[in-house]
């Protein structure tokens, strides 16, 4: 009798303590899930803001904000050569402020896309990475007069205008 409730103690014991060691693994594993999700959704909005903004005529307020948060949430949720990559873009900019209005962004955005092709079980492409731009009023896009190509692609950099 003694030895049946023993056993019947051990094995309710045993169970307990495996579902709490799989549920410590599940938990765990559904906080690293949500952490990557969250990091790859904030990559790929910061990607898609850079890649907005590269080689526009001019920039609003909106998209330089937008811009600037882009650039605080690489180096919030980017890995350390994306952040160093980021850093660089700014310092060139800081640096080159009064004698050119560019900031070279393509670097930054070819890492990006890589990292998240990775992240997302994409194959890896070494094509360059090239935006197509509408000029605005072409099709009812945008505002103003269609003039020269209907569709051009262009690397990828900054151009800010200098207030007057």
């Amino acid at each position: 009798m003694l030895i049946q409730l023993l056993s019947i103690l051990i094995s309710s014991l045993l169970v307990i303590i495996g579902w709490i060691f799989v549920h410590k693994l599940n938990s765990n594993r559904d906080r690293e899930n949500k952490r990557r999700d969250m990091v790859t959704q904030n990559m790929l909005a910061a990607y898609r803001v850079l890649e907005g903004a590269a080689e526009r005529e001019d920039i609003d307020n909106n998209q330089g904000t937008a811009f600037e948060a882009a650039m605080a949430d690489i180096q919030l949720f980017g890995n350390q050569e994306q952040i160093k990559c980021c850093i660089e873009c700014i310092k060139n900019q800081e640096q080159n402020k009064e004698q050119k209005s560019e900031i070279e962004i393509a670097p930054l955005l070819k890492m990006l896309r890589a990292d998240l092709r990775a992240d997302l079980g994409l194959p890896h492409v070494d094509e360059q990475i090239k935006y197509c731009r509408l000029p605005r009023g072409w099709g009812g896009y945008g505002g103003g007069s269609a003039s020269g190509d209907a569709i051009r692609t262009v690397d990828a950099r900054i151009t800010a205008k200098k207030q007057q």
